[in-house]
């Protein structure tokens, strides 16, 4: 983070492959995904994986994953309800970081 003047975790979750390369993360990132080399390195923060631009070929065939994303969007959309989710769209799951869950569902919400 120090190379890339970061000054937030978040703002990990925007960076490309190419730039963590251009600064000397290869290695790092050719054995791990950006996301678990994150883990391991900042334990302390709550990584989202799916807010990175790529996650794991086989990331949304876990339910878990699938569970924890939708438990998290549900928060953070401040639904309260299960009536909640019928007035979500395919769009604003893709939006936060769901398009690969809306894919495995035939981009049904």
């Amino acid at each position: 983070g120090e190379k890339l003047s970061y000054q937030s975790y978040e703002a990990w979750y925007l960076q490309s492959y190419s730039t963590v390369r251009a600064v000397g993360g290869e290695a790092l990132i050719n054995y791990y995904s950006l996301c678990k080399a994150l883990t391991a390195i900042y334990p302390e923060y709550d990584w989202k994986s799916w807010k990175f631009t790529n996650v794991s070929l086989n990331f949304w065939n876990d339910r878990v994953n699938r569970r924890s994303f939708f438990d998290w969007l549900g928060e953070f959309l401040g639904f309260k309800s299960y009536e909640d989710w019928y007035e979500i769209t395919g769009r604003t799951i893709s939006d936060m970081g769901g398009s690969g869950v809306l894919r495995r569902y035939n981009d049904s919400p």
